[in-house]
């Protein structure tokens, strides 16, 4: 199974966030969600300069009116501790970032199976397509509708991050988790004060997976040369 190395969360009521994230081992992928409240565009996301814009892990995204959710994926990121750098179009507005470093991950075809839902109140939930070997991967953020809110991972799942704050003059949380893979697999939250609410998932593929079928995303060779695209 593939090996994942620290998560990093971090947000900002602004245009600009630098984030630490260290990548190590074999086989590296650096799966990154990316959430924001302004209809304004993500317009830079480089990881120690490469970028990850290239990089959206098909179907795992979803918008509704200025709040969006999106997953990026960077094969091969340099090994060590570098910036993961996001800049939103316009000067202003909440954004926030999941940093999740693997290592043991195939790097031709790391992804696969993306989908994204949205809702209202609680449960966050959704049905994503899977198999036995991979790793399904969620993210999820949340208005709340009034006061706190804390939010519970379903069944199954290991919370990656979970954060709740006061940002950009509305009351918003966001966390990610993962699960073991299967033919169909329910990532699920609780919340509580929950209002309007996205959340997108994908599968992680195994560096041993044999001619797994799925997502090429933005990748750096040995050679700097970036290498993106879409198979499977």
């Amino acid at each position: 199974m593939a090996t994942l190395g620290t998560p990093v969360k971090n947000d900002v009521a602004g245009a600009t966030l630098d984030t630490s994230v260290t990548c190590s081992g074999s086989n590296r992928f650096l799966a990154v969600a990316v959430w924001k409240t302004t209809g304004s565009a993500l317009d830079v996301l480089t990881y120690n300069g490469d970028d990850l814009l290239a990089g959206a892990i098909a179907s795992a995204t979803i918008t509704v009116g200025n709040d969006s959710l999106k997953w990026y994926g960077l094969v091969a990121p340099d090994s060590g501790t570098f910036t993961l750098h996001t800049s939103v179009a316009g000067g202003g507005g909440y954004h926030g970032v999941l940093a999740l470093p693997y290592s043991d991950v195939h790097q031709s075809t790391p992804t696969s199976d993306g989908i994204g839902a949205n809702g209202t109140g609680s449960p966050i939930s959704l049905s994503a397509s899977s198999a036995t070997g991979k790793t399904v991967i969620d993210a999820f953020m949340l208005r709340h509708s009034g006061g706190g809110s804390s939010a519970t991972v379903g069944a199954g799942q290991t919370t990656l991050e979970l954060y709740s704050g006061t940002a950009d003059g509305g009351a918003k949380s966001a966390g990610g988790s993962y699960e073991a893979g299967a033919s169909s697999v329910t990532m699920s939250w609780t919340a509580t004060n929950a209002d309007t609410w996205l959340q997108a998932a994908f599968s992680l593929i195994d560096v041993g997976a044999a001619s797994p079928s799925g997502n090429l995303v933005g990748g750096k060779l040995g050679n700097g040369i970036l290498l993106r695209g879409l198979v499977g």
